[in-house]
């Protein structure tokens, strides 16, 4: 039990009667509604964060954005507010299964069939949300818990997690500042990598084309040994075809494609159209059966291949971009400081080298899951950017890029958020 517990007291109408688990911000305890009976999830901000006025906002942030969404793929929050002193609470539903980044290490990847239902499900819940006007913006594995489906008991259905710096479009709350870049690397959009300022419910169905790519293949597209390395890649490379990989539907395969693409003009319109696409998906697969629709759609028009390849073999790299874009982040220095020290000055960090290309991938064998140590989220802080020379690959970088530099940025906690600011 950690030292700040607070089992045995009553936040609201809910009784604390145990305590689940905690983490650097806080921790999430069993209660049960005193005169219901009915038993619910609190989560609650450790006492030095509830000072913090920027994670406070982000916590009723989650409260908002998720009471807002009336879906059965979404949490439901059922109350919200401080204990005596101070600290902000979350009392929400208690779900009992377990996250998809626990299923997924357990298991390495999961069956395509399984991996399309999920998606699915992920899919409808996004459209409920975007139709309220709600980006989520950390889509990941941490962030989808698996559920018994109350309405079917032998399947299973995701629920949506941590709404905390979801953009309320309707509200105006947590609005993207031009130059900021809030999210998770390993799933982040090109236009939030870039941080761009118009970022719409594209930048969601390009994480969950992360999502099924990790679950059919054991490994997000784009993996590397920090966050300047991994945005980078997610800006400007084409990820290998996971048929490359392992054995996958043609039609499931283009469905991630599309999901993948760097502009959000060449993705999906809408999260309907993803759950129209997934559902069609088996429909000449043979004999995998075509997965049970929940509503009758149009298919989509699935006619050009969303993953180009020459000869069956991946994509290769182009370094070009990739340099000019690590070598940009090392001219500007990258301030890093622990989320939750608030205000405290980082020092910059010296430049990047520009990622190393892959060694073709294994046919048909699914990589082992891989666990690296935790670590805690990140505030990277950006200063003004000078122009850039661009290094043509195989010559040598331009005088002062440093471009043949060690990384110095630091290796995030896989699924880890950051914030980079101006």
């Amino acid at each position: 039990m950690s030292a700040g517990s607070i089992v045995g007291a009553v936040l609201g109408k809910y009784r604390i009667l145990a305590e689940l688990s905690a983490g650097g911000q806080g921790e999430v305890y069993r209660a049960q509604h005193e005169i219901l009976g009915k038993t619910a999830a609190v989560k609650v901000l450790r006492a030095g964060l509830s000072e913090n006025a920027e994670l406070v906002t982000r916590f009723v942030n989650e409260a908002k954005a998720a009471s807002a969404i009336r879906h059965p793929g979404i949490i439901e929050i059922l109350d919200f507010g401080t204990t005596d002193d101070g600290r902000a609470y979350l009392a929400m539903e208690f779900l009992e299964g377990e996250p998809l980044s626990k299923r997924l290490r357990r298991r390495g990847r999961l069956d395509e069939r399984e991996a399309a239902e999920i998606g699915r499900g992920i899919a409808s819940a996004l459209g409920a949300a975007h139709a309220k006007g709600i980006y989520h913006r950390d889509l990941k594995p941490d962030n989808v818990f698996i559920v018994p489906d109350l309405d079917t008991p032998s399947r299973e259905r995701p629920k949506l997690l941590d709404f905390g710096i979801a953009k309320l479009v309707d509200q105006g709350t947590g609005q993207t500042r031009t130059g900021a870049l809030i999210g998770t690397p390993l799933y982040m959009a090109p236009e939030q990598a870039r941080a761009a300022g118009a970022i719409d419910h594209r930048a969601d169905l390009y994480s969950l084309g992360c999502i099924l790519y990790e679950l059919v293949v054991g490994e997000p597209p784009f993996v590397g040994t920090g966050a300047g390395e991994i945005i980078t890649l997610q800006m400007f490379e084409e990820p290998a075809p996971p048929s490359s990989r392992v054995t996958i539907a043609p039609g499931f395969e283009r469905v991630i494609g599309k999901l993948l693409a760097k502009e959000p003009g060449d993705r999906y319109a809408s999260a309907a159209q993803v759950v129209s696409a997934l559902e069609t998906a088996f429909s000449s697969g043979g004999d995998r059966a075509r997965l049970a629709p929940s509503h009758a759609r149009k298919p989509p028009d699935t006619s050009a291949p969303l993953f180009e390849t020459q000869g069956g073999t991946p994509p290769r790299r182009n370094l070009l971009p990739i340099v000019a874009a690590v070598v940009t982040l090392g001219i500007a220095g990258i301030a890093v400081a622990v989320l939750a020290r608030g205000g405290e000055s980082p020092a910059p960090a010296p430049a990047l080298a520009p990622p190393p290309p892959r060694d073709p991938p294994i046919q048909k064998a699914a990589p082992a899951p891989v666990e690296p140590a935790p670590v805690e989220p990140v505030v990277v802080k950006q200063v003004e950017t000078p122009p850039v020379t661009r290094v043509k690959r195989g010559h040598p970088a331009a005088p002062g890029t440093q471009a043949g530099s060690q990384s110095s940025l630091p290796v995030t906690k896989r699924g880890s958020p950051i914030e980079l600011t101006p």
